[in-house]
């Protein structure tokens, strides 16, 4: 006996200790007297117990029956001291077989000790004996047993086979992709089973089960890409089931990713009746990680079927079209070309066709595209008129379509059909269309049934179908985005050109848009245009230049809330639009060259307007579906187009509609039920369409503002009482959403630079392009010595988005209960910031000065009243239009060094205008 170091003391508590069976003994401080108690008659001497001192056991025996894949069981022995315990006792236990946990636990109570005992663990099945020794000594080296030590206890086991399967915690497997990889597992079969089975689970992921033997079965994973992968798989024998799983990463082919391919896009054979065609090859490239490649016939189209055979060949597949049950005439199938990996399957369709004779060989479809590259003799084509076998036969030929002209409509069989669309008929077809005429031939025998074939002409010849902006103020440099269709073709661009215009500069983006930059032109009207090698005419557009223009003060009387403010600078005009829920009023106010001349027209519940990309047009549109195009000057209807969904506005916007640079025309709120989509109406071909936003939550309507160039909308979302924003790119057609507008306010009162440059919402934050802070208005105004709580009311963006005008109210002047009303007590002021740096303020602002106005444009009483306020801006930057439910007032910008500096002596109670209680 060596090594004992384990210590129990002994007290008036429960102690617990832990033995070792390494013939470790813990050491119990002794309660009794000092006798010296009598060992066992093989322990030589006893310790300081009393002379009467022996232990009794509970049992003599004990035995353990288990599975060996369940829990260990446990057996409890108790020994008790009879007699006194010497001072200090020593206990310690042996197990020379080995089979039992050699930690033993030991709770000391009084005068008992219990022992828990148990096997060892990952015992294999089977019998065990043994004999389990507890001793009690007077020295740690146990030289001295005490009492009748040592104890003897013996012990069986039987150890009962479970479920089992080897290996266990498995690491991950590495394979590289092209080849499978196999793990061998070995099954224990439990007490009473004969057999097992082994399944993939989950569907068993890349994996499947195979090689099963009475004792073993393989996981094997199949070739697939490089990855990771995990199978999981389950066994069953008898009554019992075990899971496992094991992770496989797949290493890249060493030979590099290829997929699936054919090189062959379509077969068509002839063949007569009763007979086979000759083979024709299909040359199959298999993917990277399935070199297992099969064909099938993935469909007949009629009601003839079986006529294709295929035979697998190296590097492919031989496919033969079998006449012998067909009828003359022509047929089509498609065959798949597939991978045979269950997990990754790759395929590839090949279209085949097959005429049958002494039928007619149908051509194949004609789709040209016309460009501006496209020749007048380029506008034809012909196509060989032949049987499959037999005689000569006669074919005549038609034309569904008056465009396409058959200058060769009939002849002998082996002789070629000649066909032509360079007329007058195929230059009135719309451009940017696809359009389709059927050519069909037929012989004098009518056993050969006739056939059809397409010719689609994708008219796609340059032409120019928007600019954004379309107006430009004489003595500055023009900027704009010119729309259309067919710009990748024009080549070196030299079709193109702006008439009168000297130094024109066009820059492509993509096939719909390019940038044009002109020096400064004088006061005029310039026409946008391409030519082409047909001489065919195209849709062009203006590009008009006027003179600025100094305009005195003035206001004139509204009378209703505000929902829309639009300038027409080219004539002259300012449309006030009513709210949105106002059955209601357009105000039109045009200035005759002395004085400003309102009058008013019928404008129906919840209707939107916007001035049309080119300014040629008004366009309304009004809820639920419609939208008409109207004259600008006399404001009657020139068209009017349906909807199939449904659209609105909202009184609290501020651009009710938009109109981008292509000319197309937005519309919040489409569809039902509400979804995240814009209405879209294409006024070029009077066409809807319908756009869906990516994004989360439904709109129950959208603001929109458009800068002048039409180059992006910026999209209040509004989702009941949830708000956010957006950014749709009107070029590229990709939508980003921005932010949440928690912090902001909200997106229903924006103005834009002319190139979206700089944005204001709510009059007080200028935005850049990524619609990041700017300028913060509401935190960076200085307070005046009479410390006056503004509001500010609304914030136009000067076309080249260098300054904000702000308009700010004394809010004592709003919400007046007196009558009659009092006059104000402050005049309106109009804030100039700089918005000009490149560098962000966002808890600041660059404030120029302000100036006063004698007029509120807003009503001030408290009901029934809306003191919001609505806007534009003149494009040479000089006059500011700002609009209420009382007036709309035509404000001249002053020369900056008169403006009256803002005071720094403390900061005014500002509010937002979203935030005032109404």
């Amino acid at each position: 006996m060596r090594g004992f170091s384990n210590y129990c003391g002994r007290g008036s508590r429960r102690i617990f200790c832990v033995l070792s069976l390494a013939a470790v003994l813990g050491a119990c401080g002794g309660g009794g007297g000092g006798a010296s108690g009598g060992g066992s008659s093989s322990s030589g001497s006893s310790g300081g117990g009393g002379s009467g001192l022996r232990f009794n056991l509970d049992r003599s025996a004990i035995s353990f029956d288990y599975i060996d894949t369940g829990p260990v069981p446990e057996q409890f022995v108790v020994a008790t001291a009879v007699g006194n315990l010497p001072s200090t006792l020593y206990i310690g236990a042996q197990d020379q077989a080995t089979y039992l946990n050699p930690q033993i636990e030991a709770t000391l109570s009084n005068s008992q000790a219990t022992f828990r005992i148990q096997p060892r663990a990952n015992l294999d099945p089977g019998t065990y004996n043994g004999t389990l020794r507890l001793m009690a000594c007077a020295d740690q080296s146990c030289g001295r047993h005490l009492g009748n030590s040592p104890l003897s206890i013996t012990y069986s086991m039987l150890v009962r086979p479970g479920l089992r399967v080897r290996p266990e915690n498995l690491g991950v497997t590495t394979y590289f992709s092209g080849q499978e990889q196999h793990v061998t597992f070995t099954v224990q079969l439990p007490e009473g089973a004969t057999a097992f089975t082994a399944i993939p689970v989950n569907g068993g992921s890349i994996c499947r089960i195979g090689n099963l033997t009475a004792s073993t079965f393989d996981l094997i994973a199949s070739s697939v890409p490089a990855g990771d992968y995990l199978c999981q798989f389950q066994v069953d024998a008898g009554l019992r089931f075990t899971t496992s799983s094991i992770n496989f990463h797949v290493n890249e082919n060493p030979a590099g990713y290829r997929d699936l391919s054919v090189a062959e896009p379509n077969l068509t054979f002839t063949t007569v009746e009763g007979a086979a065609s000759d083979a024709q090859r299909l040359h199959v490239t298999p993917s990277s990680f399935d070199g297992d490649i099969g064909i099938e016939v993935q469909g007949y189209d009629g009601n003839a079927s079986g006529w294709l055979t295929t035979n697998a060949v190296t590097g492919g597949f031989d496919v033969i079209a079998d006449g012998e049950s067909l009828a003359e005439g022509t047929y089509s199938a498609t065959l798949r070309v597939f991978g045979r990996s269950p997990h990754f399957q790759q395929s590839v369709s090949v279209p085949v066709s097959v005429t049958v004779g002494p039928g007619l060989v149908r051509p194949a479809d004609f789709m040209p595209t016309v460009t501006n590259a496209t020749a007048a003799a380029d506008l034809g084509g012909s196509t060989l008129i032949q049987v499959a076998d037999g005689p000569t036969v006669a074919w005549s030929a038609t034309s569904d379509e008056a465009w396409l002209e058959l200058t060769r409509a009939a002849g002998l069989t082996g002789t070629a059909l000649q066909f032509d669309y360079d007329n007058a008929a195929f230059r009135a077809l719309a451009n940017g269309r696809e359009h389709h005429a059927t050519i069909t031939v037929s012989t004098t025998n009518p056993a050969i049934a006739p056939v059809q074939f397409d010719v689609v002409v994708n008219k796609r010849l340059a032409q120019v179908s928007g600019l954004g902006p379309y107006l430009h103020v004489s003595g500055s440099p023009i900027r704009a985005y010119v729309r259309g269709i067919g710009f990748s073709a024009i080549g070196n661009l030299s079709s193109l050109e702006v008439q009168g215009a000297a130094g024109a500069v066009f820059t492509p983006v993509n096939d719909t848009t390019l940038q044009l930059q002109i020096p400064a032109l004088a006061v005029g009207s310039y026409q946008v245009r391409v030519s082409n090698l047909l001489g065919a005419p195209g849709e062009s557009r203006d590009l008009k230049v006027i003179a600025p223009v100094n305009r005195s003060y003035a206001q004139l009387p509204t009378q209703k809330p505000v929902g829309n403010v639009i300038f027409d600078a080219e004539r002259d005009t300012v449309y006030v639009l009513d709210r949105g829920d106002f059955a209601g009023t357009l105000h039109r106010f045009r200035f005759d060259g002395t004085t400003w001349v309102g009058d008013t027209f019928p404008s129906p519940a919840s209707s939107g307007w916007a001035l049309s990309n080119d300014g040629t047009h008004m366009l309304e549109g009004e809820y639920p579906n419609v939208v008409r195009s109207k004259d600008p000057v006399t404001l009657g209807n020139t068209s009017e187009h349906m909807f199939d969904g449904t659209f609105h506005p909202t009184w609290q916007q501020g651009r009710q509609l938009a109109v981008t640079n292509d000319g197309r025309l937005w519309l919040p709120d489409a569809g039902f039920p509400w979804a995240r989509r814009l209405a879209v109406f294409d006024p070029l071909f009077g066409e809807f369409s319908a756009e869906e936003l990516p994004g989360s939550g439904i709109l129950t309507t959208a603001e929109l503002e458009v800068p002048r160039d039409g180059s992006r909308i910026v999209i209040g979302e509004i989702d009941g009482s949830q708000h956010g924003l957006g950014v749709l790119d009107a070029i590229s057609g990709q939508y980003v959403n921005i932010a949440p507008m928690g912090t902001w306010g909200y997106g229903y009162r924006m103005h834009s630079s002319d190139d979206g440059s700089r944005i204001s919402f709510n009059g007080d934050r200028v935005f850049d392009r990524d619609l990041q802070l700017h300028s913060n208005l509401f935190a960076a105004l200085g307070a005046m010595v009479d410390d006056i709580e503004w509001i500010v009311a609304y914030g136009l963006m000067s076309p080249d988005g260098r300054r904000l005008y702000a308009i700010a109210y004394d809010s004592r002047d709003l919400y007046v209960t007196n009558t009659p009303l009092p006059p104000p007590l402050s005049r309106p002021r109009i804030f100039v910031v700089d918005t000009s740096s490149t560098q962000a303020t966002p808890n600041d602002a660059a404030i120029i000065g302000y100036f006063e106005i004698d007029d509120y444009p807003a009503c001030r009483t408290h009901v029934p009243c809306d003191p919001q306020t609505r806007g534009a801006i003149s494009p040479d930057g000089r006059t500011l239009f700002y609009a209420g439910t009382d007036r709309l007032v035509v404000v001249p910008v002053p020369p900056e060094n008169t403006l009256v500096a803002v005071q720094n002596k403390a900061r005014p109670v500002m509010k937002r205008w979203d935030t005032v209680n109404r």
